[in-house]
This record gives C-alpha cells, sequence and structure tokens, in this order.
C-alpha cells in the first residue's frame, strides 16, 4: 500500500457547477478542491477527503 493522509475541508462557496472547499487542517495538503455539485445529494457544510498514492502496476 502506498503513502495516505486524510484532510477536512469546510465549505467556501459555490460556482454554477460546483461547490468549492478550503482545508482547515495545518501544514496544508490539498488547499482548494472543486467537486461537481452533482456528487452530492445534499449541500455539505464539511467533507472529509482521504488520498492514497497507488503503485505504479
Amino acid at each position: 500500500m502506498g503513502e495516505k493522509f486524510e484532510v477536512e475541508l469546510a465549505y467556501e462557496k459555490s460556482t454554477k457547477r460546483t461547490h468549492r472547499f478550503k482545508e482547515t487542517s495545518e501544514p496544508i495538503k490539498i488547499g482548494t478542491l472543486y467537486v461537481q455539485k452533482t456528487a452530492f445529494t445534499a449541500h455539505p457544510k464539511r467533507i472529509h477527503v482521504t488520498v492514497e498514492v497507488v503503485p505504479a502496476s
């Protein structure tokens, strides 16, 4: 299994087709993340994201 980290992001604003989230933890690993509005059934105030490096096959 590769390197892995988790971050929590808070809702910042919406654009025409996306919700923009800003990382709340330090040190910043992702910063700003845009997610398509169609990915959610409801408007989230916070999201939790896991990033895992996948080894080359």
